[in-house]
């Protein structure tokens, strides 16, 4: 049962985190634009900032309200790593880590995990009239990286943990 847990976790993780963009790019998400279209509501006006057009990069990223909870998020990831790294949305979206940032193997796998965490809740939370909490993040992160201890110890594989993982731990 052990085996078969770590096993999906590991195949989950990875499929999350590489189908996420792929999601994006083939329009699986249906926005508000494309609930107009198809006449199933009658405003295509942002859930949470009531602004016109909310495309999926807006509501994704570039909605005000969203915006706020990307600021604290990105802020932390550099605090954690101790960088200043910009941010753009084809970044946080896309899952695109850029080789001239000079990250190791295991911040850009850590950075992968903490987006996917974001963008998980935001689209739980896609109706909502306020972005999930900071905290909300910081605690699914937490468990993520527990979740993810206990496969690679199962593994015997804890130095690929530490890797990934050592940054956000020394932080807590």
């Amino acid at each position: 049962m052990e085996s078969c847990i770590g096993i999906y976790k590991r195949c989950f993780l990875g499929f999350e985190i590489e189908t996420n963009p792929t999601k994006i790019i083939f329009r699986i998400y249906w926005t508000l634009q494309q609930l107009l279209r198809k006449k199933l509501i009658n405003s295509d006006r942002c859930w949470r900032c009531n602004s016109i057009n909310a495309s999926l990069i807006h509501m994704l990223w570039k909605c005000p309200v969203i915006y706020l909870l990307w600021m604290e998020v990105l802020a932390y990831i550099n605090k954690v790593l101790g960088k200043s790294l910009l941010f753009e949305n084809i970044h946080v979206i896309l899952n695109y880590i850029p080789t001239v940032w000079g990250l190791t193997k295991g911040q850009q796998n850590w950075i992968l995990r903490a987006l996917m965490v974001a963008k998980r809740l935001i689209l739980k939370a896609w109706k909502d009239n306020h972005p999930p909490p900071f905290t909300q993040w910081s605690e699914d992160l937490r468990q993520l990286a527990s979740f993810e201890q206990i496969s690679y110890r199962k593994q015997l594989r804890e130095d690929i943990y530490i890797d990934i993982w050592k940054p956000f731990i020394d932080s807590l």
